[in-house]
């Protein structure tokens, strides 16, 4: 399916940026304590 233009110019969500910077830091051997929202 094609996306529509105007879908570019949504910002990317917030709570999925923060995770993917876990990510990273988990795979780098850092500990973390998540203390997130929770955001289903």
């Amino acid at each position: 399916m094609k996306v529509a233009r105007r879908m570019e110019k949504i910002p990317p969500y917030l709570f999925a940026r923060i995770d993917r910077k876990k990510e990273e830091a988990k795979k780098r051997g850092i500990d973390l304590i998540d203390l997130s929202i929770g955001d289903p």
